[in-house]
């Protein structure tokens, strides 16, 4: 073969290997996601700031007797109306397994460990918790690392994915009660005679698994720089977390007050069904407390599928939140019910103000928690006339606009009696049981 054909040969050889490796760079899909809707640092110190200044605010009432409620309450209001928001609400941060106090470390998933901007119903729980005994942000750092891990049994300075607890019922409970944290009472009291267990084999594997696939990958690996995408997604592919820690399925066994405790059917010839509130019974329930709705994993279905094959693996827990009481005086404002149906095939939403109509006040048991429960994509705001809306409209010039979907508080029995689209949401799923309630302990 002549010596210039030949040169030529390896010349398109060497373009064609350029051009497959540009394709590659290019083009192909990555595995990962580099966080970039939102400045990282800036989240995480407006978060501090947020977190000092409640403490602040709750240091007058430490010594007092309701002091446990007041921390609650306060929060609540401290957080009321920040967005509801699932994709980059939690992850480990930069922060370095074993030395908390070392940043720059990469992790399968660098959302921040807590932020106060926006919420999902456990990350509300866990920040509330949080502020226990916490004088300070250091002490704060410490609280919300013993809350947030433990899930792998090793120590809450083991910051890592596999290690946080990803399931209320199987790592979130038994590692704070184990702290002395929280206490099961939903056993206890008036409520022993109607409580009642149900079960769901966690499998923790199983779901770390569901998380990997191609179609969930890119959501779940999610990281500060490129570089360390990368490396997590071969971390990932080496059976994650099975090389660092192997999880066996679990039996998980939790106690539920029943939904009919709280709530009476009512119905009349003719009628729809309607629901009233047993209001002695609420009063009972003991505050402030986290209180987690329970299902029955075998009845809980999301698009036609089971919710264990849905995610991986069974889960007992489907929502959180905080329960606390307060006193309102007559003719004020409790909360905004925001009532959604649909018109023509369009979700609306109208809001009625629920105010206190005793002349000695009204003391409510107050539920406050992140909710999904109103349509995305709507915005909550106040117009001129000061009339409430929840709509998919675009808010008036000048008007400060929140999402729909939100952190909100509101009577325990209203939550359990809410009415939308056409059903009682909580009353008649089939898979919903009841209530856990974990005491909130000092």
């Amino acid at each position: 073969m002549p010596k210039k054909l030949i040169v030529f040969f390896i010349f398109a050889a060497v373009l064609a290997v350029i051009s497959i490796t540009i394709k590659i760079k290019w083009f192909t899909p990555k595995n990962y996601t580099v966080i970039s809707e939102y400045n990282y640092q800036r989240v995480v110190q407006q978060s501090e700031k947020d977190i000092e200044h409640l403490i602040a605010l709750l240091n007058p009432y430490e010594n007092k007797p309701d002091y446990l409620n007041q921390l609650v309450a306060l929060s609540a209001k401290y957080f009321s109306d920040r967005p509801y928001q699932i994709t980059g609400v939690q992850g480990e941060g930069d922060w370095c397994p074993e030395y908390p106090t070392r940043h720059g470390c990469p992790h399968i998933k660098q959302d921040p460990i807590y932020r106060t901007d926006i919420f999902v119903c456990s990350t509300l729980v866990q920040v509330v918790l949080a502020l226990l005994q916490a004088h300070n942000i250091q002490e704060f750092n410490q609280n919300i690392l013993s809350i947030n891990y433990g899930a792998a049994h090793e120590p809450p300075s083991s910051i890592h994915y596999y290690n946080r607890n990803n399931f209320i019922s199987a790592d979130f409970n038994p590692v704070n009660q184990r702290n002395g944290l929280l206490l099961d009472v939903t056993k206890q009291g008036i409520f022993s005679t109607y409580a009642k267990q149900t079960n769901a084999v966690i499998d923790r594997q199983k779901w770390f698994a569901k998380q990997m696939q191609p179609e969930s990958i890119k959501s779940t690996i999610r990281v500060l720089l490129a570089k360390n995408g990368v490396n997590m997604v071969e971390r990932a592919e080496r059976n994650y977390p099975a090389p660092l820690h192997h999880f066996s399925p679990e039996k998980i066994t939790i106690s539920y007050i029943p939904k009919e405790v709280f709530v009476k059917k009512i119905a009349f010839s003719g009628n729809p069904v309607t629901y009233r509130v047993n209001e002695n019974m609420v009063n009972q329930l003991p505050t402030p407390s986290v209180v987690e709705i329970v299902r029955d994993v075998r009845k809980w279905n999301i698009g036609g599928k089971n919710i264990a094959e849905v995610i991986g693996s069974g889960i007992n827990v489907s929502h959180l939140g905080l329960l606390y009481r307060q006193y309102f005086k007559m003719n004020e404002v409790i909360y905004q019910n925001i009532y959604c149906t649909m018109v023509d095939k369009k979700k609306v939403c109208r809001i009625t103000p629920v105010v206190c109509r005793q002349p000695q006040g009204c003391t409510e048991v107050m539920f406050a928690h992140a909710t999904e429960g109103y349509p995305n994509g709507y915005y909550y705001y106040r117009d001129g006339s000061g009339h409430y809306h929840c709509d998919g409209k675009t808010p008036p010039k000048g008007v400060l606009a929140v999402k729909c979907n939100r952190v909100v508080s509101i009577p325990f029995g209203d939550y359990l009696t809410t009415y939308r689209y056409g059903r009682y949401a909580y009353l008649e799923e089939p898979s919903i049981l009841g209530i856990n309630v974990e005491k909130i302990m000092r």
